[in-house]
């Protein structure tokens, strides 16, 4: 509910879809996973001025296509930001998703920005084993789906690790900025304190 406050104040009508059928448990990195989802929908309140956000969580039906080859209907599920925004032109849609890229530099001069979140939105979502899918059209919205696989064996460093590790060094800079300055006697701490390597991660399921 973050972006409660956001929608209100901008006037535009926030939803939460959930479908019956969505996985209680989700086996992920949480911290990875909701820096994605913030991403996504803070360039979905950026890029509205009116209208609204639909959040919609649920299962892929058998049509679906899927971009990594190692997902499908049975072992992933998607979380999708809707919005009624700018939208992008299709020409523009790939573009997007790299760093300091937006479908047109009048949106950056009227919305502000370098368009670096979704660049590494794409980069955490590929590291925890899924896809990030988007369709626009311009003038009316853009849908941005989140591909979560629901296969723990599909999730996570030790899966990232069957791949290059330039994703994992970008991940390493993006989170730098993050974190506090520390002083001495944290940073001899923190070097007797190893780091594991895979984080298990249950998002339980708070429906009644």
């Amino acid at each position: 509910h973050g972006f409660k406050p956001v929608a209100e104040n901008k006037n535009l009508k926030l939803t939460l879809n959930q479908t019956k059928d969505f996985p209680k448990i989700i086996f992920s990195d949480k911290q990875r996973l909701l820096q994605i989802i913030k991403n996504i929908l803070s360039n979905a309140f950026k890029f509205t001025t009116s209208g609204g956000i639909e959040i919609n969580m649920q299962i892929p039906d058998a049509e679906f296509k899927f971009t990594n080859p190692e997902l499908n209907a049975k072992n992933s599920c998607i979380i999708s930001v809707t919005d009624t925004g700018v939208g992008i032109p299709k020409d523009k849609l790939n573009a997007i998703f790299e760093a300091f890229q937006q479908a047109d530099g009048s949106i950056s001069r009227n919305f502000g920005g370098t368009g670096l979140g979704l660049s590494i939105s794409k980069e955490l979502i590929r590291i925890l084993g899924g896809e990030i899918q988007v369709e626009s059209t311009e003038n009316v919205g853009s849908v941005f789906s989140i591909i979560i696989p629901t296969d723990k064996n599909l999730v996570g460093e030790g899966h990232a690790k069957k791949e290059t590790t330039t994703a994992v060094k970008v991940e390493e800079k993006i989170a730098e900025p993050l974190v506090k300055k520390q002083g001495p006697a944290e940073i001899k701490a923190n070097k007797k304190t190893p780091k594991p390597k895979e984080i298990p991660l249950f998002i339980p399921d708070d429906r009644d």
